[in-house]
């Protein structure tokens, strides 16, 4: 293997990265708010939930359905200056396939750290997913 792609394997990529952090919002129906001011309220609780503030945070992925709010505006309501951002418009792999993208963009040194904003209902649906989330919120 040549050096260029020796970063890549997954012997290199094992420990490197975590996924911290975990927020959410009141499950209600009609509750009268924006799906932007639930997205921004999910945010600051998962950086209080870890620890970190808007200065921390440098990279921004979404993965939105229907009403959505792109990750723009959530880092401009937060104060979160932006290096990178994605919102994937999508469905089946998707949201495993963000993971992936967020770890590639950290790798590359793009991003030092990264939001990533998925729909509970979408990990509920994913048993692997499901289940490495759930022991994620227990922690």
């Amino acid at each position: 293997m040549s050096e260029e792609t020796a970063g890549t394997t997954p012997e290199f990529l094992r420990d490197q990265y975590a996924i911290i952090g975990v927020g959410e919002t009141a499950y209600t129906r009609n509750s009268g708010r924006t799906t932007r001011h639930m997205a921004v309220e999910a945010v600051r609780n998962a950086m209080a939930d870890c620890g970190i503030g808007p200065q921390d945070i440098d990279g921004m992925m979404s993965y939105q359905i229907n009403d959505s709010t792109p990750s723009t505006e959530v880092a401009g309501d937060l104060g979160i200056r932006l290096n990178h951002f994605q919102d994937v418009v999508g469905g089946g792999g998707s949201t495993e396939a963000m993971v992936g993208m967020a770890i590639g963009a950290m790798a590359a040194g793009a991003v030092g750290r990264m939001w990533l904003s998925v729909s509970e209902q979408m990990l509920a649906r994913m048993p692997v997913i499901r289940s490495v989330y759930g022991a994620t919120k227990q922690i």
